[in-house]
């Protein structure tokens, strides 16, 4: 064997150094050509050059134009950068001229950078390119047709200057989400947008729609135009199928279906100048509820478009209301839009009108007079728009004929108050009608959600016990002004009543008694058998127990429920006053188990009995007690008794004889007196009497028992009485054979074993023993008689005996002929002609008669037997008779495989075996034995006869044998198709087409004629067997048979998450487990497991194919697979004013917005629509969720606050903030929370440091800060610290992002989230704190924070969205605190430059992709997880090329961890793996860990050997790969684990050849031939006997009652010992015995040693048992205190050497023992 140093230095030696180039830009000038991308690369020993090369010509003005493009790109996930050169030549390059880039590079992504001197893009320039991302550094004038259409442009920046767009210049850019343009421009040519599906925004330049420019962008929401106040004009299909469109004005003239199919297009303005509106302009607006029409022109025109459920409002200054009423059916007017009912603060001005446009009030359109809408209280202002609050009163005005509205002002409106009021049932409220001392009710109500009567709008009476909320709220429900929680007391004021049985009483009732409740009332009982209860109340007790009174009272629908308990008390429970019982009983009184918690008991000596709870009384010693019962509410005695135990008790005989009439008498011995409470009792006075004093007599033959019994029947104790009468015997006479035995029965009245004996008149001749057995001494006569002991001259009865010797036929055997006769004479030394028969065995063979002649009946053997006429069974002589007959076999010919024997069967008319024999006619080809039963030698056929053994050449029957070889069919297996046919043949040495035939395992699969051809019938797996006709038993060949037929999927496609796992459902029309399987067309994108579970592994598309497994071209069904990865909602929280709306969109790394449903967890707050529309309903929070169709699993969430619409914003203290009518405000920015139209940042308001209060005043009233809104201090550059109040619990998305000089924040305790994009992009953020109540850091929380080096993370954290703190300064990472993180998002950590040490969570169950990507200076990554299953998902750790050490917590979790591929892992890089603290260079995992998971050992190049337990049973991908000093591998199970890797495990094929394997003896034809060629590839393979070191009892000692059994377990170190064999002992059998698999079984009271010793070297365990008596078969015995035993245990099994014992229970030489204290 090599030593370590030569395996090493040959490790060394195959190792592979492989070298990349650098990407070199070549700069060398040509007159018409650059490189501006030249690199060399080397890939599987072959050199590949990528280039991208760009072709330039001069114009007339010396200037240059790109007019080409040669590109060869390598296959990249990263998209290739290159730049435009200002000059060529020293000429400025101006242009990019047509069809420049056409086509370049379509399936390789690149971005390009233009210099500042390009001032066109001519037509066609980059179409159909995979150009990605292009910037403009000048003033780009002119864009040509088709410039950019179908490229991979995301967003792109046309904002300084470009004047004209052409035709279809950006159509077709699936990927196109933002484009800016400048406020002036000259035209956008016709479908220059057209198809830009993801475009969602853009701010138009006051210029024509042309034709078709946004159709089909779906995603397109809002129109704006740059000059907001002024409408554009569209042209035909303008818009169309924009079906995301919100907002927009317009003007005529309109084209033809310019607004087409834009259904969620809800409301818009159309300023009609006289120019016309195109055909179907307006068709298709599912969603449209208002359109306003400005009239500029008195041209009027055709509103047929609008179905009747769009409203129609007009204005301006050409409106003619004449003519809008007589052509306009659905025209709404302003009074139908007016509120009603106003509650206001004197001074508050509110609006009139409830407007649909949030934009635009056209207030000149119709608006309300001035003199219409005024009074002293209120009046109109701001040109008729408001109302304002003049003076503290009510009115009530009618600015329209039909339409009247209520006003109520006073001082102040202030937050709700809260009232508790406490009433009974029945009781009228009133409840007040002022409000700051005004009568509002004109303009506000009462509301409740209880149930409750109300007899005003104010007045109410509570009909139902318990809690009653009821609100003042105005009519239109928008002010709550105060609550009034009303207490409603209990029906029932008693809750227990304890009643006699027989007594009655009313229940009384706790309400107002002049309401209506009493005649509504309703009383019932749980049960009947305890108490009743009639209508009126009162309960009455019927018999022992407890039971509910439900009292019941309705009004109409509504009901309410009280209970009172009822107990009655079992005062006859103990039957009677006095009870007897031995000691050791027991006595259960008649008490229900609900009935426990009534009574309590007391005994007056507890040392003659104990009772329990349950009433359960144990007699413990002899003597008198007294049992009492109470109540244990009240301590009432409802019973008792006195109760007598009693010891040992006895008669003073267990047995008497009496004649007929005679007495005698029993006695009592006891050790109290009980016979006032028993008596005597004969079983059977026919036989025997007794009298009360105990006197017996004797009536009739027979036996009683005498009892003594306790007056509750229970016997005492007792005497067995036997009266004699006469005997007789069964025989007269009897002939017996000298030396043997008889026993003549006897028949008598009574059993006189007592008092008679047997004696025989010659004893020479038999004798008799005590018994009546008589045994045959010598040939002779003699009398046996049955007397009296004490007079044997009484005899009562007696018989006769006979004894003879030498008994024997004249012949002991006959040979005849079937019909022949001959006589048999027996001779003996006494004549017993007389007293024997002749008997034949088998009378079809032979008969004999009575003097014994024999005749021959059917051939065959049989014996004639001579027997004694008294007794048939015994034979005292015999001879064997033999018949001749005929015989045949069973089958004429047989045929037989060689080397297997066969029987045929033989029929006979009598027994042939002593007169017959079997021969071969060719003992080459088959022998026989001498039982008929034949032997194949050979090939080929011969003749089996039977003949006579006298005379051979008389055979009585033959048959034909033939004799095959190497039977087998031509094919082994067949697939088919269902309803497809194919032929089997059967070759062998031997001709047996005729001597088979076919048969089919399962025929509902496959069927097979006689000629053996095989129809498929239904999918499955069968076998064809070919058998000999002669003997179905035998299968001489087979052939599998696989047919299928037709499977379909649940789904035809799934959209799936990278790393999740989907098991689409299988239909089928058979088993298809045998012949089909699962694969995946992409396993880069999505794997498949043999169930059918896929596990998605990357962004992409696949297929999913069920295929046969012998021929994979054939699919049995299909279904596409869409793996998504980085998805994500627009936003993950938004705060709506109530009617107002928003959408979400969402992101992933694959379109799959087919593939969503959206949905609202309260729809009555916010709802939402199919394409992410969210609109506020009413106040409240909600989620949107946004969901898979799939399996409707939740993909993302967005946080929806919907606030007052009557919420203002305004500034306070230099902070901005939004005032909620609720009391509540909340920080947000000048413009309520958004980032208005045009603007990538907020104006700069804040500066310095900002300290936001907990309260702030408004306008005289007082506001909680609770809140910090959505983009409230977002851009602030100069804002450098703040601190906020513990009374802020939420702050919203974006709140802080951009805040570049942000150093500081006091974050408020009560925050739970930090929501997306909080901190973003706060360069200078170092000092923040996590409050202990964080449960989720939402995604780019604190991402480009780096001057944050340091954070600590509470146990309360549950998530950390994606990139939270991607290129942060973070220098350390310990999340072991934060036990409920199990998920750790993607690229949440990436890119932290400076983070060198990481500690992860002990429960974390998934670590997303990239999660450290990039992090160059990180050196140790501990994990503590200790969770069975972690998976770590695609290059978590790439790119962290410092990595030096892996801590772990434990070992078996790190093995079973899957780390989806090589950069994963980190141990790849670092190398170097440690367990608590200890560097693992030799590794033996635990036993229990059942899987080595993928790349869990990748590059552990410090692993010198490796030891897998038994316990592990599957091992995957590249688990050896790197480990180059990995020299031996032990793997303990006798089975190899089963390789579940995809990848080719060949490219380990080098340490595979080096290391080498180590396993059990015996084990090496497992591992290889296993299936997976896995264990196989070792070259060097080591079988180990490993010894035994040692052995052990789960139990070392056993305390066991006789009779009872325990199974020893022994334990075998080590667990993966060869020989684990052990024998079993017992040193004494006769108390313990001990199976050979270690059962024990207790015997006898007593001890013993078990012991198990090993087979291999001869170690012993050992077990002493110790066996107990069963207490009820042993007798107490009683030991005096300090009495010395040999050997003393308690009953627990444990020895006691002490001398002296205290009182107790022991087990002393194997008896249970008592020892008592001496008195």
């Amino acid at each position: 064997m090599k030593s370590i140093y030569q395996k090493y230095l040959s490790r060394v030696l195959l190792l592979l150094l492989y070298s990349c180039t650098t990407m070199l830009a070549h700069a060398y000038e040509d007159k018409y050509s650059l490189f501006v991308y030249d690199n060399t690369i080397k890939i599987d020993r072959k050199y590949y050059r990528y280039y991208v090369e760009l072709f330039f010509d001069e114009t007339e003005n010396d200037e240059i134009v790109l007019t080409n493009v040669k590109m060869n790109l390598p296959s990249s996930s990263s998209p290739l950068e290159f730049g435009i050169p200002e000059r060529l030549n020293s000429k400025k390059v101006t242009t990019i001229g047509a069809n420049a880039l056409r086509s370049a590079s379509k399936y390789n992504h690149f971005n390009v950078y233009l210099p500042n001197t390009i001032t066109r893009i001519e037509e066609s320039a980059f179409e159909d390119s995979g150009l990605r991302y292009i910037n403009f550094e000048g003033p780009i004038s002119y864009i040509g047709n088709r410039a950019f259409k179908g490229t991979r442009l995301q967003e792109i920046d046309l904002s300084k200057g470009v004047s004209e767009i052409g035709d279809e210049a950006f159509m077709n850019c699936y990927s196109l989400k933002k484009i800016d343009l400048p406020k002036e421009m000259s035209s956008v040519g016709k479908r220059a947008f057209m198809n830009c599906e993801e475009l969602k925004t853009i701010n138009w330049p006051n210029i024509h729609v042309n034709d078709e420019v946004f159709r089909n962008c779906v995603k397109l929401d809002s129109f704006v135009n740059k000059n907001e106040y002024s409408p554009v004009t569209a042209g035909d299909y303008a818009f169309a199928n924009c079906s995301s469109l919100k907002r927009i004005k317009l003007m005529t003239p309109i084209g033809d279906y310019a607004l087409q199919n834009c259904s969620q297009l809800q409301s818009f303005q159309v300023t009609y100048s006289g120019f016309g509106i195109g055909t179907g302009a307006f068709s298709g607006l599912s969603s449209l509820k208002y359109v306003y029409f400005l009239i500029s022109s008195n041209c009027y025109f055709s509103l047929t478009e609008f179905p009747d459920s769009v409203k129609i409002l007009a204005g301006g200054r050409y409106y003619d209301s004449t003519w809008w009423s007589e052509h306009v059916k659905n025209e709404v007017k302003f009074k139908d839009i007016i509120k009603r009912y106003y509650l206001l603060k004197e001074g508050d001005i509110s609006s009139v009108l409830v407007w649909p446009f949030t934009d635009y009030c056209p207030y000149y359109a119709g608006g309300i007079g001035h003199t219409v809408f005024s009074n002293e209280i209120v009046d109109l202002v701001d040109e008729g728009s408001n109302i304002r609050a003049k003076k503290i009163g009510t009115t009530s005005l009618c600015p329209f004929d039909d339409r009247e509205c209520y006003f109520a002002v006073v001082d102040d409106i202030k937050p709700p108050c809260e009232y508790n009021l406490h009433v009974r049932l029945g009781d009228k409220i009133s409840l007040p009608t002022e409000y700051r001392g005004i009568d509002i009710m004109s303009v506000a109500k009462y509301t409740t959600c209880n149930d409750v009567t109300w007899y005003s709008d104010h007045d109410v009476m509570p009909i139902k016990s318990g809690s009653i909320d009821i609100k003042f709220v105005t009519k239109d429900d928008s002010i709550l002004l105060n609550t009034y929680h009303v207490e409603v007391a209990k029906v029932l004021p008693t809750s227990s009543i304890t009643l006699r049985k027989g007594q009655s009483q009313k229940l009384s009732l706790n309400w107002n008694q002049d309401s209506h409740l009493q005649d509504i009332t309703s009383f019932k009982s749980s049960n009947d058998n305890v108490a009743t209860v009639d209508e009126n109340g009162v309960i009455t007790a019927v018999g022992p127990g407890s039971a509910n009174i439900i009292c019941t009272t309705k009004d109409y629908i509504f009901s309410n429920y009280d209970t009172c308990k009822v107990v009655v008390p079992n005062t006859e429970m103990f039957g009677k006053n006095t009870l007897l019982q031995n000691k050791g009983g027991e006595i259960q009184l008649p008490i229900s188990e609900e009935d426990y918690e009534l009574y309590t008991f007391t005994n007056s000596d507890t040392n003659v009995a104990q009772i329990n709870s349950s009433g359960k009384i144990e007699c413990i010693n002899t003597g008198t007690t007294t049992i009492r019962c109470f109540l244990k509410e009240t301590g009432e005695l409802i019973a008792s008794c006195q109760l007598i135990v009693y010891g040992d008790l006895s008669l003073s005989k267990s047995q008497l004889r009496l004649r007929k009439d005679e007495t005698a008498s029993l006695t009592i011995n006891s050790d109290i007196d009980v016979s006032s409470l028993a008596s005597w009792k004969s079983t059977n006075e026919s036989v025997a009497t007794v009298d009360g004093n105990g006197k017996v007599k004797g009536i009739a033959s027979g036996t009683a028992i005498i009892q003594y019994i306790s007056d509750d029947g229970k016997v005492l104790a007792q005497c067995e009485v036997m009266v004699y009468g006469d005997a007789l015997f069964d025989k007269k006479s009897i002939v017996l054979e000298a030396n043997k035995t008889y026993k003549n029965s006897i028949t008598a009245d009574v059993d006189y074993s007592k008092i008679a004996q047997y004696i025989s008149s010659d004893n020479s001749v038999v004798t008799v023993d005590e018994s009546g057995l008589i045994t045959a001494v010598a040939s002779g006569t003699a009398t046996i008689k049955y007397v009296l002991k004490e007079d044997p001259s009484i005899v009562l009865g007696q018989y006769d005996v006979k004894v003879f010797v030498n008994p024997a036929l004249d012949k002991t055997s006959i040979t005849l002929k079937k019909g022949d006769a001959e006589q048999l004479r027996l001779n003996a030394s006494i004549d017993l002609s007389d007293d024997v028969v002749y008997e034949s065995e088998n009378t079809d063979i032979a008969s004999v008669d009575a003097q014994g002649m024999v005749t021959g009946k059917t051939p065959g053997t049989t014996r004639i037997l001579c027997k004694l006429k008294d007794d048939l069974s015994q034979v005292i002589a015999q001879c064997v008779v033999k018949v001749y007959g005929h015989v045949s076999f069973g089958k004429e010919s047989v045929v037989i495989e060689a080397n297997k024997t066969y029987k045929n069967s033989l029929t006979t008319d009598g027994d042939y075996s002593d007169m017959a024999q079997y021969i071969s006619s060719d003992n080459s080809v088959v022998t026989v034995d001498e039982s008929g039963l034949i032997t194949a030698v050979a090939s080929g056929t011969a003749t089996i006869k039977y003949v006579l053994k006298e005379d051979p050449s008389i055979v009585l029957g033959q048959y034909d044998v033939k004799v095959f070889v190497n039977p087998a069919l031509d094919k082994t297996s067949i697939t088919l198709k269902k309803g497809d046919a194919e032929q089997l043949r059967l070759n062998a040495s031997i001709d047996l087409s005729d001597d088979v035939v076919y048969e089919s395992e399962n025929t509902d699969i496959a069927s097979v004629d006689a000629q053996g051809v095989v129809t498929g019938k239904t999918p499955g797996t069968t076998r064809i067997l070919c058998k000999l006709k002669d003997d179905l038993s035998q299968v001489l060949a087979q052939c599998e048979v696989k047919v299928y037929g037709h499977v379909s999927f649940d789904k035809e496609s799934v959209v799936i998450e990278a790393n999740k796992t989907y098991n689409n459902s299988l239909t089928t029309d058979g088993d298809y487990s045998d012949i089909a399987q699962y694969v995946s067309t992409d396993n880069s994108v999505v794997t498949v497991d043999g169930s059918g579970l896929i596990t998605a592994v990357a962004s992409g598309t696949a297929s999913i194919k069920f295929v046969l497994k012998d021929d994979p071209t054939i699919v049995l069904d299909q279904y596409d697979v869409k793996v998504y990865e980085n998805l994500a909602l627009n936003k993950t929280s938004m705060t709506l004013k109530k009617g107002n709306s928003d959408r979400l969109t969402l992101s992933a790394s694959i379109d799959i917005s087919e593939d969503i449903i959206y949905e609202s967890e309260n729809a009555s707050v916010a709802s939402v629509d199919a394409q992410g529309l969210v609109q506020g309903l009413k106040l409240g929070t909600t989620r949107i969720l946004c969901k898979s169709k799939t399996d409707a699993s939740i993909l993302a969430t967005c946080e929806v606050m919907v606030i007052s619409e009557n919420t203002s914003i305004d500034k306070v203290g230099g902070i901005y903030y939004e005032f909620s009518d609720n009391g509540e405000a909340m920080v947000t920015n000048a413009y309520g929370g958004i980032l208005p139209a045009g603007m990538t940042s907020l104006p700069q308001s804040y500066s310095g440091s900002i300290s936001i209060p907990e309260q702030v005043s408004h306008n005289g009233m007082n506001y909680h800060v609770t809140a910090i809104g959505e983009n409230a201090f977002n851009g602030q550059s100069a804002l450098q610290s703040v601190s906020m109040p513990n009374s802020v619990n939420a702050i919203g998305a974006s709140a802080f992002r951009d805040c570049a000089n942000l150093q500081t924040i006091q974050l408020s305790n009560s925050l739970t989230k930090i929501l997306d994009l909080t901190f973003y992009g706060c360069s200078s953020l170092k000092n923040i704190a996590l409050p202990q109540s964080i449960q989720s850091i939402g995604k780019s929380a604190f991402r480009d924070c780096q001057a944050l080096t340091s954070l600590m993370f509470n146990k309360e954290l549950e998530s950390i969205g994606n990139y939270a703190f991607h290129n942060s300064g973070l220098k350390s990472i310990d999340l072991s605190l934060c036990s409920s993180l199990t998920s750790i998002s993607p690229s949440v950590f990436a890119n932290n430059k400076q983070l060198t040490n990481v500690v992860l969570p002990a429960n974390l169950s998934s670590l997303g992709y990239g999660a450290f990507d990039g992090d160059e200076s990180l050196s140790e990554v501990t994990f503590t997880t200790t969770t069975d299953h972690l998976t770590v998902s695609n290059n978590a750790f790439r790119g962290c090329t410092s990595l030096k050490k892996v801590f772990i917590a434990d070992l078996k979790s790190w093995a079973q961890t899957n780390f989806m591929n090589p950069s994963a892992n980190p141990l790849s890089m670092a190398h170097h793996l440690y367990l608590n603290g200890n560097e693992l260079t030799k590794v033996e995992l635990p036993q229990g860990t059942t899987i080595i998971n993928n790349n869990a050992f990748y590059g552990f190049n410090s692993m010198t050997s490796l030891v897998i337990p038994s316990s592990v049973t599957q091992v995957g991908d590249n688990i050896f790969y790197g480990c180059t000093l990995l020299w031996d591998v032990y793997c303990k199970g006798s089975v190899p684990p089963v390789y579940v890797g995809t990848a080719d495990a060949s490219q380990m094929n080098e340490f595979f050849r080096i290391a080498t394997l180590h396993i059990p003896a015996g084990s090496k034809k497992a591992y290889t031939n296993e299936e997976k060629k896995f264990w196989s590839r070792f070259t060097h393979i080591d079988e180990v006997i490993v010894s035994v070191t040692s052995i052990s009892f789960n139990k070392s000692r056993l305390t066991l009652t006789a009779g009872e059994t325990f199974q020893l377990v022994a334990e075998i170190l080590p667990a993966d010992a060869s020989n684990k064999n052990v024998s079993w002992r017992s040193n004494n059998t006769n108390y313990v015995k001990v199976s050979a698999e270690g059962l024990i079984t207790a015997l006898l009271p007593g001890s013993a040693s078990i012991y198990a010793t090993t087979e291999d070297g001869g170690l012993v365990a050992k077990c002493f048992v110790t066996v107990i008596g069963n207490p009820s078969a042993i007798n107490d015995v009683t030991a005096d205190e300090g009495e010395e035993e040999r050997v003393v245990y308690r009953l627990d099994g444990t020895r006691v050497h002490d001398k002296h014992l205290s009182p107790g229970i022991y087990i002393i030489n194997g008896r249970k023992v008592v020892v008592k204290r001496v008195k």
